[in-house]
């Protein structure tokens, strides 16, 4: 097994997911599960690292079912090789809730993520770091299912965790007030969820600069409350802040781009300014066209907005 071929593949898969080019990364991804499982074998630690980010390039994908036959086998295998309780084998179950959510059966995700939870909770102690995330991911499994009071209480006793152990400005502390926020404006409380953005940002930026991607996307999640509340010209102002650093940084055609320049169309289309909206959606559009091809959910959202935009 050529080292020179391996290392190849890892940083061409890197290069492409940092890129958004999962179509590239899923490939490379997959020569490299297959060198693996013919020289070491199907159930080696290393193989079974990257049939996990294969998984991971199917989801990123929107090939969801493909993504959830490989989060079985990782799973089963875990589960043989290590037990049922390993960290390992939670994560892989983790990542299998997940792909169930993605197919929207959200009463089975939500019954993985609860037997994560207190499997963590019970080996790991309540408020242990990956006991805390798998509290989270069952909030957002109880989110789906509708039941935004449970989930509600759940994200802030995460936050609540982390803050106490963590520190209020800790990455992690930081995602949970972001996440807290969420819930707060599908709640209607918009004016506590704009505090709470407004908090996440500021720290962000303090932290890790105006441009970083997490201040970036911080940045989007105040102009939502912006126009939650209706201040529509604020939250254009913002989004065009967004859109514009993304673009320097990332390229015009990166995926984190081209969600900014819709989120941009869209203020604008809040704004009554459908002309505008109606050209950047088609920047949009023929950008996911050319990338991801005609069929690509992204593609025909861009392109469903487009003609509701010129209707």
């Amino acid at each position: 097994m050529s080292k020179f071929t391996i290392d190849d593949l890892i940083k061409e898969a890197a290069e492409a997911h940092k890129e958004g080019d999962y179509i590239k990364e899923k490939n490379s991804y997959q020569e490299l599960y297959d060198l693996y499982k013919h020289k070491l074998g199907e159930n080696h630690p290393d193989t079974l690292i990257v049939l996990g980010n294969l998984a991971n390039s199917y989801s990123c994908l929107e090939d969801y079912n493909k993504a959830l036959e490989l989060n079985i086998t990782l799973y089963n295998a875990r589960k043989e090789i290590l037990g049922e309780k390993h960290p390992d084998t939670l994560i892989a179950l983790h990542n299998l809730a997940s792909s169930y959510s993605d197919l929207r059966d959200y009463n089975k995700a939500c019954k993985l993520q609860n037997v994560v939870y207190n499997a963590f909770k019970e080996i790991l102690g309540e408020n242990h770091p990956n006991t805390l995330s798998s509290l989270n991911n069952l909030a957002n499994s109880y989110s789906d299912l509708g039941d935004y009071t449970k989930a509600l209480e759940m994200k802030n006793a995460v936050y609540n965790g982390r803050k106490e152990i963590l520190g209020e400005k800790h990455p992690d502390t930081l995602r949970s007030l972001a996440n807290l926020a969420k819930f707060y404006s599908c709640l209607g409380y918009y004016n506590k969820a704009l505090e709470m953005r407004s908090a996440v940002y500021n720290a962000r930026k303090e932290i890790l600069g105006e441009k970083h991607p997490n201040t970036l996307a911080a940045l989007h999640n105040l102009a939502c409350s912006y126009s939650d509340l209706g201040d529509y010209s604020k939250a254009c102002e913002l989004e065009n802040i967004v859109y514009n650093a993304y673009k320097e940084i990332q390229g015009e055609k990166h995926p984190n781009t081209l969600a900014a320049l819709h989120n941009l169309a869209c203020s604008y289309s809040d704004l009554g300014d459908y002309s505008k909206a109606c050209e950047l959606e088609n920047i949009v559009y023929n950008a996911y066209k050319e990338i991801q091809g005609e069929k690509h959910p992204n593609t025909l959202a861009a392109l469903l907005l487009n003609r509701k935009l010129n209707t």
